[in-house]
């Protein structure tokens, strides 16, 4: 009798178990065909995505053409500034020099008058 009972109470689990497995599999695959779905979508916004940012490489190149000449541009401008800077500095260390000796002329021409 034990037995029977022993029996019966497996075959009842068994069933549970086959019961939980069956629902179990029927979500799932609801599950996977949401998924599903959903990677057909990320896949359709991929090639719009990578359609949208061809169509935009142009604009690009041409910000990138737009960077390089105001570079150059740049660069050229910062050469003439020191060029014309580089120029009143001479011309300044010139003048500086020019005082600084008319300075020490007039110091020497007061020793030279003052010893007479």
């Amino acid at each position: 009798m034990i037995i029977d009972i022993s029996v019966a109470v497996i075959a009842v689990a068994f069933l549970a178990l086959a019961i939980y497995l069956i629902i179990l599999m029927v979500r799932l695959r609801k599950t996977l065909a949401h998924v599903d779905e959903a990677l057909i979508e990320a896949r359709m916004l991929e090639i719009d995505l990578k359609n949208k940012m061809a169509s935009l490489d142009p604009l690009f190149n041409s910000v990138e053409n737009v960077g390089e000449v105001i570079e150059s541009k740049t660069a050229s401008f910062r050469e003439r500034q020191c060029m014309s800077k580089c120029e009143e500095d001479s011309d300044a260390i010139q003048v500086a020099d020019i005082v600084a000796l008319a300075g020490l002329g007039l110091r020497l021409w007061n020793k030279f008058s003052t010893r007479r």
